[in-house]
């Protein structure tokens, strides 16, 4: 009987030990799929990042392009406004010869009906016939 109960012992240790090999495989098959499974969320991140870096640096050359147009919008409307202004000068310049050349019209007009009413005056007191 002592074999039998040695050999039952032997033979449930080996269960045993199989068993808990068992256990311990599923144990570490759990973890190879936790691990393969944070791996691949790893990977997606990656993938995620990688393609938020491509979208941002694409957005980065689009903002860079926008601001180089509208630096250069805004160079020709700089040029537009100092033309405009020029322009404006020229025509304020001119204006003022304009006021000038008619206030000095407006002198020699009132010269000449002075000049007419002295000539008036003058016809007024001579006689009609020169002879006389």
């Amino acid at each position: 009987m002592l074999p039998e109960i040695v050999f039952g012992c032997l033979l449930s240790c080996k269960v045993c030990t199989f068993l808990n090999l068992l256990c311990s495989n599923e144990k570490l098959q759990e973890g190879e799929e936790r691990l393969s499974k944070a791996q691949r969320i790893i990977n997606q991140r990656d993938e995620s990042s990688n393609e938020n870096d491509k979208i941002f640096k694409q957005k980065e050359k689009d903002l860079e392009e926008a601001q180089r147009k509208i630096d250069e919008a805004n160079s020709m409307l700089k040029k537009k406004e100092d033309e405009m202004s020029c322009r404006q000068a020229n025509l304020v310049l001119k204006e003022k010869k304009f006021d000038a050349t008619r206030k000095k019209l407006v002198i020699k007009e009132e010269e000449l009906r002075v000049r007419e009413e002295k000539l008036n005056d003058r016809e007024k007191r001579q006689p009609l016939h020169p002879c006389c």
